[in-house]
């Protein structure tokens, strides 16, 4: 009778245990599949953490046919109101260079701070999923992209494509970066980052953060562009230096391949480039390529 009621007690405790896995598999799913929602409270963080950037001006634009996103947008516009000036072009998101999942934030070529300050209080505050943005400035007016809500499996998905696909740098490894060349503070740099790929932007935004003029980074004067290149330029990283730099210069180029190199991306260069640019398709181009510059670095496709 004992060990009778020791097998029944054991089969009681193992049924509650998995009553207790899938109540917890429910809620999970339930999360992934509810609408996205930012609170008042939430919205009045949003709202603070944008006060300085009081009469910008942005368009708010989502896939046609999705009311989930249509019902955050007008939470977003609460947050943003009246400080913010809104453009309310919901079902009217087509023509992204990807799936936007999440939100994306595009961003003038002076607009940077205020697209950085959206997307850290939309993802701190508002606890919603933001891409990072691009470091090219190529918009006129900052939009705000509400796209699909990523749901969990989208999440898991993308985790393991970026483990995979994605070149990044964290933030220990720009601090890294930041430490091999701060000395060469004050040099002139372009950024040039071929443009078809998807990829790219990530991993040139965590370049740029690493190495501009901001605090806390290397101190570098980046020129950023993106546009069409020929093909043979279109793979890995490669750092270019003018044959006629001065030794500074070349030695700052030679910090930054082996710099980057040391964080496990593939990189070629320093190589002397005769006119400093790299053969780019010139309508195609975004931003500005200073040909006074003695590096380029140009961000091309993963291998």
């Amino acid at each position: 009778m004992g060990a009778l009621t020791s097998i029944t007690n054991k089969e009681v405790e193992d049924t509650r245990e998995r009553a207790a896995k899938a109540e917890l598999e429910t809620i999970r799913l339930r999360a992934a599949i509810a609408d996205r929602d930012i609170t008042p409270d939430q919205q009045r963080k949003i709202r603070e953490a944008l006060a300085k950037f009081i009469g910008e001006f942005v368009y708010i634009r989502s896939y046609p046919n999705d009311p989930e996103a249509s019902r955050l947008i007008v939470e977003l516009k609460a947050a943003l109101e009246p400080n913010i000036h809104v453009e309310d072009r919901t079902g009217e998101l087509a023509g992204a260079s990807s799936p936007v999942l999440g939100i994306r934030i595009q961003h003038t070529d002076k607009g940077r701070a205020f697209a950085e300050t959206l997307v850290k209080t939309f993802h701190n505050d508002g606890g919603l999923a933001v891409e990072p943005i691009s470091p090219y400035g190529d918009v006129n007016v900052t939009e705000i992209l509400v796209g699909l809500k990523p749901v969990a499996l989208a999440r898991e998905t993308a985790k393991i494509a970026e483990r995979i696909e994605t070149r990044r740098l964290d933030s220990e490894a720009r601090n890294r970066i930041v430490s091999k060349l701060r000395g060469f503070s004050g040099q002139k740099i372009n950024l040039f980052g071929y443009d078809p790929d998807p990829e790219i932007p990530f991993i040139a935004n965590d370049v740029l953060v690493a190495i501009d003029d901001r605090p806390g980074a290397a101190g570098w004067a980046v020129t950023v562009s993106s546009g069409n290149i020929a093909v043979g330029w279109t793979r890995d990283i490669e750092v270019l230096i003018k044959p006629d730099a001065d030794e500074s210069s070349k030695e700052a180029a030679k910090s930054l391949a082996s710099a980057l190199r040391s964080e496990h991306l593939t990189v070629r260069g320093p190589r002397p480039i005769s006119d400093h640019t790299p053969p780019v398709v010139k309508e195609t181009v975004r931003g500005q390529i200073n040909p006074n510059n003695p590096i380029t670095i140009v961000i091309g496709r993963i291998r």
